[in-house]
């Protein structure tokens, strides 16, 4: 099967690359979001079963879909049909964002890298959700433990910081009936990031804000879903070591309730040193793909030995192999996301990522 969707993707590739970026990934994604169930049976791929529990979540395997590819949760039955163990909707704020002018996404294929400055849903919360509720649960049955969905939550650009944390319960109010955990972005390259405060006090008090919520919502549904911040790799050390001990602190005071943060290392990185002088690589945006593999890396590595073990680590961008998935879960990262590796590789990626992690432990 893995050998049937490789020669596939490789047959569709040109023509897929051929087209503007963002035309191709429309293409695709309105394809996956109308095909039959029986269409999506034809093409669903082989799921790797290793299952873990990270975050005190269990996840049929430990490879994922990054956020930002299934922004408006429209694909989700054929996306889980390609094998992953959880997949990331949104980034979703409240209210709806205007996007930039086109184009918002551009290829570097000679570093196998994107660069992407498409913004957040452009109707927020309200058909975010209605797509959410058009979906048949558990998103795939061949999964003998469900397939995990993270919801990505975002502010709105107007948001002041006063406010964000207004923002983020809205989202968790709103979503909290499907999301298995929530990703709290405050790392989008294409806004600002004064929503979360930088010093160690304003930081410990603005996630104790949000565990405030998050209490509220456990006592009304009985449902404690983990919380990731995803973070930027562009973060000084300074700043990251700042958030681990904010984290760690935090987490020591809500273990006793259940509450569990981690993080996601990384976002895309707004840097270009690494894509100097190629086609494209001063456009605005996000930059993603292999030229960030070795900083996340080192990044994971670094928040490892600072958070220590108990904090659940979501390893994204650059991993464009199973070896890549593979030195990822070495550098301490507990799960993996892809993304910008399905655009280069296709979904055999998914099963190859997934493999690879069964011999590591």
């Amino acid at each position: 099967m893995g050998l049937a969707h490789r020669l596939a993707y490789r047959a569709l590739r040109p023509f897929l690359f051929s087209l503007d970026a963002e035309q191709a990934h429309d293409l695709v994604m309105s394809c996956l979001a109308n095909v039959s169930p029986l269409a999506r049976r034809l093409m669903s791929l082989a799921r790797i079963d290793d299952p873990v529990t990270v975050a005190g979540l269990s996840f049929p395997n430990r490879v994922g879909l990054a956020a930002g590819l299934d922004k408006e949760a429209r694909a989700l039955p054929a996306l889980a049909a390609m094998g992953f163990g959880f997949i990331e909707v949104g980034s979703v704020a409240p209210r709806g964002e205007v996007w930039s002018e086109s184009p918002r996404i551009h290829r570097l294929p000679q570093a196998q890298a994107l660069i992407n400055r498409i913004g957040l849903h452009r109707g927020g919360l309200e058909p975010f959700c209605a797509a959410l509720a058009q979906c048949s649960w558990p998103l795939d049955p061949r999964a003998p433990v469900p397939v995990r969905l993270g919801v990505n939550l975002a502010c709105n650009a107007a948001t002041l910081a006063s406010e964000a944390v207004s923002d983020y319960s809205s989202g968790l109010q709103a979503t909290i009936a499907w999301a298995d955990y929530f990703t709290i972005n405050v790392s989008n390259p294409n806004a600002s990031n004064r929503h979360v405060p930088d010093a160690r006090l304003a930081l410990e008090r603005w996630l104790e804000a949000i565990d405030e919520v998050r209490v509220n919502l456990a006592t009304q549904t009985s449902r404690r879903p983990p919380v990731f911040m995803k973070i930027s790799p562009d973060l000084s050390e300074t700043a990251v070591y700042t958030l681990c001990e904010a984290l760690r602190a935090r987490s020591d005071r809500v273990s006793t309730n259940g509450l569990q943060w981690g993080v996601i290392v990384a976002n895309t990185s707004t840097r270009r040193d690494a894509v100097r002088g190629f086609p494209q690589a001063e456009r605005a945006g996000g930059l993603s793909g292999a030229p960030l593999r070795e900083p996340v890396n080192r990044l994971v590595a670094q928040m490892r030995r600072q958070l220590g073990g108990d904090i659940a680590i979501i390893g994204a961008g650059g991993i464009l192999s199973g070896d890549d998935a593979r030195e990822r879960i070495e550098a301490g990262a507990d799960l993996v996301q892809l993304y910008t590796g399905l655009i280069y590789r296709g979904p055999d990626l998914v099963h190859e990522a997934a493999a690879a992690l069964c011999a590591v432990r």
